[in-house]
């Protein structure tokens, strides 16, 4: 017993001392997500892009990026980052939270609530499915859907995982770090973490 009691409080340690941040997630996202949400979208976007169609809900569910048993220590290395900080961004995921037009973008975004997406694709056709969207929205090249961001402590390091849908077998969903240089966030490193059709 007093081994496991020793261990949990040397992990403890391990996580304050390397940034981690553990304090439980709140549902409404901070301006400063909100910033790095805007910096990572704007820096993959096409000059000529119109309009972006988001859901409207963050993605959730971080095992569907990293699975549970992966080596966060290799994947931290890939991204430039602590494995602290991918394990705060895994667990603030854990649940979903509702994004709000408060991003600093100058393509109009419109976010696609869960009935809206439901409706849009419903049925056994997928292809169905993606001339409806298209439709809807004919300026956006796709679906995008962003997770929440993880911050280290000096929130001048984050974290975020974004997945762009585009038809039935097109898309890609990466893990990205930016960093804050004083005001501005600018993506440094990124890792794919899926290809649709792969």
């Amino acid at each position: 017993m007093t081994q496991l009691l020793r261990a949990a409080c040397a992990l403890i340690l391990v996580l304050l001392g390397s940034g981690a941040v553990l304090a439980a997630p709140v549902s409404t996202l901070t301006a400063d997500e909100y910033a790095v949400l805007s910096a990572v979208i704007a820096h993959g976007l096409p000059p000529d892009t119109k309009a972006i169609a988001m859901s409207a809900r963050t993605t959730g569910q971080p095992a569907t990026v990293v699975p549970p048993d992966a080596d966060l220590q290799a994947l931290a290395t890939k991204l430039e980052t602590t494995p602290a900080l991918l394990y705060y961004w895994r667990n603030l995921n854990q649940e979903t939270a509702t994004l709000e037009a408060k991003f600093t973008l100058s393509p109009k975004v419109e976010l696609v609530d869960d009935g809206l997406r439901a409706k849009i694709f419903a049925g056994d056709d997928p292809a169905a499915g993606w001339a409806r969207f298209h439709k809807r929205f004919p300026q956006a090249p796709g679906l995008l859907g962003v997770s929440r961001v993880a911050l280290d402590d000096a929130h001048t390091s984050a974290l975020v995982y974004v997945e762009f849908a585009c038809g039935p077998a097109c898309g890609t969903g990466r893990l990205i770090r930016l960093s804050r240089v004083n005001s501005t966030w600018a993506v440094l490193s990124g890792e794919l973490m899926w290809v649709a059709g792969e």
